[in-house]
């Protein structure tokens, strides 16, 4: 039992589940206490749940080499984005 416990914390998209069901508490959370949810942290929880949608169409064998692409692409360009917000946060 402990082993599956420690195996599921390691999979990437557990961890999304978990952030995603963290944002949509902190939601009801500041609804109910009268605080305003800005729309990044409702941006936020949609992109997490449209990854995992994506990430379920991958059993259709026609879509599935061109979601792989896909990240694969996003993938490749994390260093040229790091270095786009980098410039963008110190020029604004």
């Amino acid at each position: 039992m402990i082993i599956q416990k420690k195996e599921y914390f390691k999979d990437f998209w557990n961890w999304m589940d978990i952030i995603r069901i963290l944002v949509i508490y902190f939601c009801i959370i500041t609804e109910k206490s009268d605080l305003k949810v800005g729309s990044e942290t409702l941006a936020i929880m949609f992109s997490f749940v449209w990854i995992k949608v994506i990430k379920y169409l991958q059993v259709f064998k026609p879509l599935r080499y061109l979601i792989k692409m896909i990240f694969e692409c996003i993938w490749n360009l994390r260093t040229f984005m790091t270095i786009l917000i980098l410039a963008m946060v110190a020029y604004a």
